[in-house]
């Protein structure tokens, strides 16, 4: 999940260089556009469906924008598709295609006609990041590379089929991991859980989460085990939105972020033997 309201642009690309297609998004995922979305089908089946259980059918990946503006009961059926990896539609399982991703994004900005996503459903995303704004050599290259294109349309071209990032995704399963430094990932998200100023810690996704996201970065990093470093840096990420501050303790300036930085400057971080 992504929290910003600069946020879409950001993910258009996203769209594409994953997966190698354009898919839909889902354009703020209100009610009121339930039968825009799924009208094909509503037609061809001549039922009335749930927006939530027909829109995740065919889609490696599920662009929601504004996801605090779905309702209720969509938001219920994204839990069972993130979750599961199968919808239910007219009383049958469908199972979703592979890969099968969920990208959203939050304006923090307005609240009205908004409903907060259940605590349940944000334990679901892997990661929740800030894009923020650009600084201001990002943004003169962003007015730079308009300028030169001489139009507003972006022409984007696809990285990767589904089947290069099924094999992606395989091989970060390779990446060793110490179990010193599995411990640290426990003791961190158990950190979050006796804190002071947290009514609700983070849950055990919390540490499979930073598992994942360790593993992926050292990946990245061209190393084939996993650095007590990777884990402070996706900690944040992984495991912030986790998070339920005590609402009796809101005047005092904490952010889910802050608590993360004290819990991280608090566990000990374990010493590994040089690797070649």
């Amino acid at each position: 999940m992504i929290v910003d309201p600069v946020a879409v642009p950001v993910l258009q690309p996203v769209r594409v260089m994953v997966t190698g297609t354009v898919p839909q998004p889902v354009p703020r995922l209100r009610p009121v556009l339930r039968h825009r979305c799924i009208a094909g089908r509503v037609l061809r089946r001549s039922a009335c469906l749930d927006l939530g259980l027909v829109l995740f059918i065919g889609s490696h990946l599920l662009l929601g924008d504004e996801i605090n503006r779905a309702s209720p009961k969509t938001q219920s059926a994204l839990l069972e598709a993130m979750q599961e990896h199968h919808v239910t539609l007219e009383g049958n399982t469908l199972a979703l295609p592979d890969p099968f991703l969920v990208v959203a994004t939050q304006n923090p900005i307005e609240y009205e006609g908004t409903f907060p996503l259940p605590e349940a459903q944000l334990d679901r995303f892997l990661v929740k990041l800030s894009v923020g704004y650009p600084t201001l050599e990002e943004e003169d290259e962003i007015l730079r590379r308009r300028a030169d294109r001489r139009e507003d349309q972006v022409v984007l071209h696809p990285a990767m089929v589904p089947d290069t990032f099924l094999a992606m995704r395989a091989a970060v399963e390779s990446v060793h991991v110490e179990p010193a430094v599995r411990r640290y990932m426990v003791e961190l998200a158990a950190g979050t859980r006796g804190h002071a100023h947290v009514v609700v810690g983070t849950s055990p996704r919390g540490s499979l989460a930073l598992l994942k996201t360790a593993r992926a970065w050292a990946a990245m990093e061209g190393r084939g085990y996993v650095l007590p470093d990777d884990v402070k840096r996706m900690a944040p990420w992984a495991l912030g939105h986790r998070i339920v501050l005590d609402p009796g303790m809101w005047n005092v300036p904490r952010s889910e972020r802050t608590v993360v930085d004290e819990v991280v400057g608090s566990v000990p971080v374990p010493v590994l033997q040089d690797r070649p």
